[in-house]
């Protein structure tokens, strides 16, 4: 991007990121090893007993906090209110701090606090901070729940987990009666499982308040957020809204003066421009996705072998929600002297993490959003622009600890024409399965239930004509049989059906491993495009793996390998196979085995017969399952889709990509530069009309319903 350093500058009136200039630098310290989200240097595992040395610093930390000055007052507010929403500024210590006033304000004889996070990362993380603030261990009196992980014990008081966590503990206690307090925080995020927690929650609190049932106390909620539309929650939870300041250096904000056609090039350039002409600072950089994130982190490593002699040392650091724990770790660590940090993110480090250190934003202004269209019944994963509220959120990563800059790579103009903030989830996602987990938690009338913001109602029809595809429901909308079977599975509800279908097809051990499987991302590794031998290499050994049934196979067949192998990181190194996610998806596969075996359900293999033979129950099972993602192929290789006929296409990073296979089922769209099939699998005509006799008809290159 040229010209960067002759960008206009402007600074919003009314932008949270051009706060008191009078700020002094001194007050960075406290802000900078933790103030508002205090979501960085918790990966490491807190140890029980802290040096009295640790113990002081820990809490002149606390008291440096500015949400910690008004101890007093909130924990009064907290105990003489139902419901409250705290308003605070990033920078003010509210995730970490909260908790422990309730904790303090609080003596209840029975039950704890929930507090929930929309990623699991910040769950974990934030877990362990708090866990290390309060010199305990993690597991004991502070705690996580996440999908397939957890740390607690029977003296857990103080659980961090995922808004997803929190409602599938509602669908076995419908009242919540392990919790006196539920904290909702980064609750402008307006995540699905947040917003449908929201209406849960409003319920439970009338009827625990009228204490009809088990004599349980009133339950209190206290909804968190750096920005939200203070009057739409303050007149939906019925609260008091309080406001707490946080500790904001001025950012100036710079634009660029046309359009950029790349980003990623845009951000590349910047960031060496920053890197060769700006004062010592971290540069955070906002891009889309895992793929703009490796790509520019290849380009700046490569960039930085040839930098002048005298400029500082370049670090990068990934940031993505996919990737292991340790590695993020990278990113909270300090930054060695005479070097600078480039830590490259999705909006994971917009709210959810607060990385430490950050002087330099480039915001390209896009984020990767999944949006549902309903009368097409497809998942369609994109890029889209990002809102205003979002673009200060970005900007104001760079005042965290001393005056900043933020360089945006679109034009003034561009960003006035963003909307004021982005579409809740709930306005543009698949419904299938919040409705399933609320059938199983007793919400009988889910079209009539108390949304902040109800959904369309093209939204619920379809949600609710694919779960009886899927025979969750009973013709008069009551959860079947085999709906209560699938609501019991942590997973997306055509998994549940899958595995539910395995038990007749007796190939229940192999399922459990390609969801397992499907269920993790970034198994498998692209070598660097400089290495020809790498790629070579990858190619010859991916193609051993292939299968000309499809993905699912080829995964299977990955899994399997791994499971025999003693040796797994060599393993994984000589086949291009992430050890990490690998590591994931055996314990994803554990946790399912577990559901499995607590159900009663005996874990069958169908690996006597031969490969083809054992193949066919386990297609079965995921095209009885998939039926909604059928898509027949076309004499010019293009599939046309099962539901609506629009042309798609197999993504290249399929075994069967250019392969033309007559019909197959997919796992989900995703568009790029054309409609994408990703995840697909080989299947046949005549299983359809076994699987499906009353709603599918298929001839020649055409399906219909």
């Amino acid at each position: 991007m040229e010209g960067n350093r002759n960008k206009k500058r402007t600074q919003q009136q009314g932008d949270p990121t051009t706060a008191n200039k009078k700020r002094k630098q001194s007050q960075s310290a406290a802000s900078a090893s933790g103030g508002g989200e205090g979501k960085k240097r918790s990966q490491s595992m807190p140890v029980a007993g802290a040096k009295a040395k640790e113990r002081k610093e820990l809490m002149e930390f606390r008291k440096n906090l500015p949400i910690y000055s008004a101890k007093e007052k909130i924990k009064e507010e907290i105990a003489n209110n139902t419901s409250l929403i705290i308003i605070g500024e990033t920078g003010s210590g509210k995730t970490t701090q909260i908790p422990q006033f309730v904790h303090e304000a609080i003596h209840a004889p029975k039950g704890g606090i929930a507090v929930t996070q929309p990623r699991r990362i910040a769950a974990i993380s934030v877990a362990a901070r708090v866990a290390q603030e309060m010199d305990v261990e993690l597991g004991q009196l502070v705690g996580y729940h996440v999908r397939f992980d957890k740390k607690l014990s029977k003296n857990t008081k103080i659980t961090f987990l995922t808004d997803g966590m929190l409602l599938r503990e509602a669908m076995i206690d419908p009242l919540l009666s392990a919790y006196h307090t539920v904290l909702l925080d980064e609750a402008h995020e307006r995540s699905l499982e947040t917003d449908i927690l929201f209406a849960l929650l409003v319920d439970i609190q009338k009827k625990r308040a009228q204490k009809t049932e088990k004599n349980l106390p009133p339950i209190k909620l206290i909804i968190m957020s750096a920005t939200l539309d203070a009057e739409l929650f303050e007149k939906y939870f019925n609260a008091k809204v309080l406001y707490v300041k946080g500790r904001q250096f001025p950012v100036k904000i710079y634009y660029t003066p046309s359009p950029e056609r790349n980003y990623v090039d845009a951000a590349l350039i910047t960031t060496l421009q920053i890197h060769l002409d700006e004062p010592p600072g971290d540069i955070l950089v906002f891009l889309t996705g895992r793929y703009e994130i490796e790509s520019l982190d290849k380009l700046l490593q490569s960039r930085s072998k040839i930098l002048p002699p005298n400029s500082p040392k370049l670090i990068t650091c990934p940031l993505f929600g996919a990737l292991n724990s340790n590695v993020q770790q990278r990113v909270f660590d300090p930054t060695p002297p005479g070097t600078r940090k480039i830590v490259i993110a999705t909006n994971i480090a917009e709210t959810s993490i607060t990385v430490p250190n950050i002087k330099y934003v480039i915001d390209c202004g896009m984020v990767k959003a999944r949006a549902y269209i309903p009368k097409l019944g497809m998942d369609i994963l994109s890029v889209m622009a990002i809102s205003q509220a979002q673009a200060r959120q970005r900007a104001g990563r760079a005042g965290r600890t001393q005056p900043g800059i933020c360089f945006r790579l679109y034009t003034e103009n561009d960003f006035l024409q963003l909307q004021a903030t982005f579409l809740p989830d709930i306005l543009r996602v698949n419904l299938t399965g919040v409705i399933l987990t609320l059938k199983a938690i007793g919400i009988s009338n889910v079209i009539d239930f108390n949304y902040m913001e109800r959904p369309p109602l093209d939204a619920f029809r379809r949600a609710l004509s694919d779960l009886w595809i899927l025979g969750a429901l009973n013709k008069d909308g009551t959860l079947s049989e085999e709906g209560k079977k699938m609501a019991m599975f942590p997973l997306d509800p055509l998994y549940s059906k899958t595995l539910i279908q395995s038990v007749a097809h007796e190939c229940s051990k192999e399922v459990i491993a390609i969801i397992s499987m499907l269920s993790t991302e970034n198994l498998l590794i692209t070598p660097s495009a400089d290495s020809e031998e790498d790629t070579a290499r990858a190619q010859q050994i991916f193609s051993g793996f292939s299968s000309p049934f499809g993905d699912h196979l080829m995964l299977l067949k990955i899994f399997n390998e791994y499971s025999k192998e003693k040796k797994k990181k060599e393993w994984c190194k000589m086949h291009f196979v992430n050890a990490k996610a690998m590591k994931k998806v055996m314990d994803v596969h554990q946790q399912i085995v577990d559901y499995w075996v607590s159900l009663g359900w005996e874990l069958v293999s169908c690996k006597s017969k031969s490969e083809d033979d054992a193949y066919e129950p386990i297609r079965k099972c995921f095209a009885s399952a998939f039926f909604s993602r059928m898509a027949v192929c076309q004499p010019d290789g293009s599939y046309i889709t099962q539901l609506d006929n629009k042309r798609v296409f197999v993504h290249p990073s399929s075994c069967l990509f250019q392969k033309k296979v007559d019909i197959i089922v997919y796992n989900e769209l995703v568009m790029t530069t054309k409609q994408y099939m990703r995840d697909v699998m080989r299947v046949e005509r005549d299983w359809f009309l076994e699987l499906q006799p009353q709603l599918v008809r298929i001839k020649g290159g055409q399906s219909t319903t």
